[in-house]
């Protein structure tokens, strides 16, 4: 039989999997195996054997430490984890562990090389599945859910459908429509908890709706859990699993950036099963393709345990554990810039230099010594960590060479998995995470920056800005053939890809609002030759800030796209102050939705007398409790913050004309305007200006 793959999961001690045909859908039983392995010593047997585990003595390949004598542990399917837990409380978690957290379902896709999304040949008796190469993705069909009501379902949106009424009505007509539909991918913003609660009224009135396309077992919410990340609180629910129909959760970090063909895409280079991948991180992704090179090269994968780092004095440290290299700009207005991206520069040098936790801790004699630290990496083998990022690096470059608006979309997640890759080198739960390794990325992405600074002025070219892995550079005369003739000899140079982004008309590069003698790295608007607009730093690429804030600084910078000079800048303070003064008079006509602030909490209660405290508030009032990480919205009103849906078109008119008013301050302080000038022009009484009548 041929079918595409689509999914395993366990019913019981069977391993069942989800094949999909151009005709139908099939469930099929398949073989499975639940395997761990334990460190081989005397406490570790005695310990399998007061547990009555039965076990086998093999030798495997450990990813440090070379062939190592482990104890073999198979088990039933559905017993898996319990095993696992009373191993870890009976040795009170010091038995080092591993494959303790690959699942036999997880196993069944290392073992036979297949992946989620894979064209398959598949014979029963006995059984084989082979992929079969170059085949074209499965067509999925996918509906967009949402679900209305706290007590009760009030409203059920699915697509352009929707359902409303007395709720018992309400469900079933659902229920019919959703049978007949019968999509592959439910894609919910808040799944994990709404559609839960969906199942829960179903199941509450007794009204059959095939969740899952097979083998039915209750949908519980699980609540979810509030952890840091990147220096803030961000909060996921735990996840919920269909079987035989995938589960996309738009709050998730995957889940909100990558369409159900993005996600299968990611499927195809880590084997790891699509819900889990879904309701993940793109760092997650990057940790799966890691587990299965080891699996699939037969290398033991830790299951808590990690490597431990050389001691570095305190001297070295220091001048190791840093950050890239980043040029302090130089603020203002400048003509004719050229921007040049390194195309995934920290992966690359991940791969061109091996970089790897077994690689930094190798004894192997030939080295490579990382610049200006004392990290070095072996070179005799390519590295775990190398191999499991090449596979991403060659599908995006694959995928960008033919920019259809399908590849286009295939690859929304391959960005976000390359870009945290390089972060989860130290990162407390990385298979192989090793600070060390992550310091050596550093030092050749700074050497990697600085050199390619140096060779852009030894061309004739001047460099106004650098950050981690971008440069700004200009030249009297300058042309496109020009900086694409640089880019290539700053991929030759640097064994990495450069993409030149195109030629600014002209860019200004902001200074701190408080102090102009300070540029800030990050903080920069300009106009492409092209027309497009790009900007970093400001309220137009805040998320916090209220969209009508955020359209008016983009109106400003349109209108501002004319100038060729400072003094034309200048020269358009009036016709900019006026559209300042428009904006702050239709302040009581802009609707809620575009002055809310999108705020995350960091804590359930706040001390001081800021909005957060007063929205949270209102929100226990109605009922509603917001735990670390969620985000809520609210309105500045002339009574203070209130909830989006309890404005009443009275908006807190100078709180807004603040914040109006330092947007444009913001684009127009680099060309000597004050913030007394623009602040002139939406005071309550004003003298008019000659200017202003030209």
């Amino acid at each position: 039989m041929r079918a595409w793959l689509m999914d395993a999961y366990r019913h019981s001690d069977e391993l069942m999997l989800w094949l999909k045909t151009p005709e139908r859908e099939r469930c099929m039983t398949a073989p499975g195996r639940a395997v761990c392995y334990a460190e081989d010593n005397r406490q570790a047997r005695a310990l399998l054997q007061d547990l009555r585990i039965v076990y086998t003595t093999v030798t495997r390949e450990h990813p440090l430490h070379g062939p190592t004598d482990i104890l073999r542990i198979t088990t039933r399917l559905d017993r898996f984890e319990q095993i696992v837990r009373a191993i870890e409380r009976k040795s009170r978690y010091r038995l080092a562990l591993f494959d303790a957290d690959v699942t036999p379902e997880q196993r069944f896709f290392y073992q036979h090389r297949v992946y989620p999304g894979a064209l398959c040949d598949i014979r029963s008796h006995p059984f084989t599945i082979n992929t079969i190469a170059d085949a074209p993705p499965p067509v999925l069909s996918a509906i967009e859910l949402s679900v209305t009501g706290r007590n009760t379902v009030e409203r059920i949106t699915a697509g352009q459908k929707t359902f409303t009424g007395e709720e018992r009505s309400l469900l079933k007509d659902f229920a019919s429509w959703f049978q007949n539909k019968d999509p592959d991918v439910i894609v919910m913003e808040r799944g994990f908890a709404r559609l839960p609660f969906l199942a829960e009224r179903l199941a509450h009135l007794r009204i059959a709706c095939p969740l899952h396309r097979w083998h039915e077992a209750p949908l519980r919410y699980r609540g979810g859990r509030s952890f840091w990340s990147y220096g803030s609180v961000r909060y996921q629910d735990y996840a919920v699993r269909l079987n035989g129909r995938f589960l996309v959760d738009t709050s998730t970090m995957l889940g909100s950036m990558c369409s159900p063909d993005a996600l299968l895409e990611l499927c195809c280079l880590s084997a790891q099963r699509f819900q889990q991948l879904a309701s993940r991180s793109a760092g997650a992704a990057f940790q799966a393709a890691l587990v299965k090179e080891m699996a699939q090269r037969g290398i033991l994968i830790p299951y808590k345990e990690k490597p431990i780092d050389r001691p570095l004095t305190f001297s070295q440290l220091l001048k190791a554990d840093r950050t890239g290299h980043t040029f302090d700009p130089v603020p203002g207005f400048h003509r004719d810039v050229a921007e040049i991206d390194f195309s995934s520069m920290y992966p690359w040098l991940m791969y061109n230099r091996n970089i790897s936790a077994e690689t930094v801790l190798s004894d192997s004699v030939v080295r490579e010594q990382a610049p200006g630290i004392a990290v070095s990496m072996a070179l005799d083998r390519k590295g775990l960590v190398p191999l499991a990022i090449k596979a991403f690096l060659d599908r995006r470059m694959r995928l960008k060479a033919t920019p259809t608006a399908e590849n286009k979309e295939r690859a929304q997640g391959l960005k976000w998995v390359l870009v945290s890759s390089y972060g989860y080198l130290r990162f407390r739960e990385f298979k192989l995470g090793l600070a060390t390794s992550h310091m050596a990325t550093c030092a050749f992405a700074r050497e990697t920056l600085i050199d390619a600074a140096k060779l852009a002025e030894q061309q004739g070219f001047r460099v106004l800005h650098g950050i981690i892995d971008s440069l700004y550079v200009t030249r009297p005369g300058m042309t496109g053939e020009q900086v694409r003739r640089l880019c290539e000899d700053i991929h030759a140079q640097a064994g990495i890809p450069v993409s030149f982004e195109g030629i600014f008309d002209w860019i200004v590069f902001l200074p701190s609002v408080n102090d102009r003698r300070k540029p800030l790295p990050a903080a920069y608007y300009g106009v492409f030759s092209h027309g497009a607009i790009k900007a970093r730093g400001i309220e137009l690429r805040q998320r916090s800030c209220p969209p009508y804030v955020a359209l008016f600084q983009r109106r400003c910078i349109e209108a501002m796209a004319k100038a060729r000079s400072e003094e034309e800048m200048r020269a358009m303070l009036p016709a900019l102050g006026r559209m300042l003064r428009r904006a702050v008079q239709h302040l009581p006509a802009v609707p809620a939705q575009l002055l809310c602030h999108r705020v995350t909490i960091s804590k359930r209660s706040y001390g001081r007398d800021i909005p957060q405290r007063t929205i949270l508030a209102q929100l226990r009032r109605h009922g509603v409790e917001v735990a670390p990480g969620q985000s809520i919205a609210y309105v500045m009103d002339a009574r203070g913050p209130v909830l989006p849906q309890d404005y009443k078109g009275s908006p807190d008119i100078a709180y807004y004309r603040r914040r109006l008013a330092r947007a444009l301050f913001v684009l127009l302080q680099p060309v000597g305007i004050s913030r007394q000038d623009v602040q002139a022009y939406v005071m309550p009484e004003r003298q008019a200006v000659l200017d202003e009548w030209a």
